[in-house]
């Protein structure tokens, strides 16, 4: 500390050195008392922060077990993933069911006969291809087209094809007119060929193609026709079929059913059933459960995150009646509520929870490891 020295006795004088000891004296202890204070305050940020820290990770572990995909969350399995795979979700029932796959659901497919080139020629008068959907049908299976019956719900449309349009030409034109239909060009080792392949598969989504030479105009007779399919245009010099649409056929726990996708979303609830293949006769086991793992893995989260924010609490609020001593934080009324609050959720039910055999943390066995105290 500063020191003072008088000028000796019987002088009533101060000298300028002197009020320089005595102002140095003073602010010495001033600088010594905001220092402290300071130190204090930093001190009690630091503290406020680590627990905000610990109350972060636990808020994140409490909004993990409100998200419906984890506190809700489902295992599914099949007995044989070559014949269909199973994706459950959040609201899937959980359940055993048995499945057999008697047919798949397959996309109507068409081919032209062959020609020399890509860029060979197939119309020299132009005119347009007429795209319809519905359901067609042949005189026996894999027989000659017999009618067609329009599917109401699914529109077509109408392709322009230019005069002397090259098969590549109304292979772009088709691709380019935002139809459910992909066009390709595919050489079979003997000639290339116009394959059309319907976008969505089912027995009520396959195409009639019919060849004008004008919009509402009559059929075709100069090479547009190649590309019809339909009762008027179904010859063997016209498209052909190369694969039929068809529904997929299932036993579902006994029932039978049809459905035009292969990705059927409607028999079990908030589960999709992914046919990869069919086998007549071969019964599948699908089994859909809660996913346990899952969420007691995220309840030992929460017992891990609560305690260590009831430690931090507890060692920066307590009060050492030996040392008589206190924490940094003893008394402090911010970190009381906010724990009083923490509690309060870990003990009380959870309000809309009807008909559940647990309806608070507690009635699931978990007690408060650490309880937080004060003597504020």
């Amino acid at each position: 500390m500063a020191s003072i020295q008088s000028l000796g006795l019987g002088s009533s004088v101060l000298t300028s050195e002197l009020v320089d000891q005595i102002i140095a004296a003073d602010r010495e202890g001033t600088e010594k008392l905001i220092n402290s204070r300071t130190e204090l305050t930093e001190a009690k940020i630091s503290a406020f922060g680590e627990i905000n820290s610990k109350m972060y990770a636990f808020q994140q572990v409490l909004s993990d077990l409100t998200d419906p995909d984890i506190i809700s969350g489902t295992v599914s399995k099949s007995s044989d993933e070559t014949i269909l795979t199973v994706t459950a979700g959040s609201s899937a029932v959980p359940g055993t069911y048995t499945i057999e796959v008697q047919a798949i659901a397959q996309t109507h497919s068409l081919a032209t006969s062959s020609y020399a080139d890509s860029t060979s020629i197939v119309s020299t008068g132009g005119g347009v291809l007429e795209f319809t959907f519905g359901t067609t049908t042949y005189t026996d299976p894999g027989g000659a087209y017999d009618t067609f019956t329009e599917n109401a719900d699914k529109t077509g449309a109408t392709v322009t094809i230019a005069a002397n349009a090259s098969l590549a030409d109304i292979r772009d034109a088709i691709n380019n007119a935002s139809l459910e239909v992909t066009a390709a060009i595919v050489f079979d080792g003997a000639g290339y060929k116009l394959s059309l392949v319907g976008d969505d598969s089912g027995l009520d989504n396959s195409m009639e193609i019919v060849a004008r030479s004008a919009p509402n105009g009559a059929l075709s007779t100069d090479g547009l026709e190649a590309i019809g399919f339909n009762s008027a245009q179904a010859t063997a010099a016209n498209m052909i079929q190369s694969q039929e649409g068809k529904d997929a056929v299932l036993n579902f726990n006994g029932l039978s059913v049809t459905r035009e996708s292969n990705a059927v979303t409607d028999l079990v609830g908030g589960t999709t059933l992914n046919l990869q293949s069919a086998n007549v006769g071969q019964n599948i086991t699908v089994t859909i459960g809660a996913d346990l793992e899952v969420f007691t893995g995220k309840i030992d989260d929460l017992v891990t995150a609560y305690n260590e924010l009831a430690e931090s609490v507890s060692f920066y609020t307590a009060y050492d009646a030996n040392k008589q001593e206190a924490g940094l934080l003893t008394g402090d009324i911010t970190v009381r509520n906010a724990m009083l609050a923490v509690n309060n959720t870990l003990s009380s039910a959870v309000t809309g929870i009807d008909g559940k055999e647990f309806a608070s943390f507690a009635e699931l066995g978990i007690e408060r490891c650490l309880l937080y105290t004060s003597d504020a």
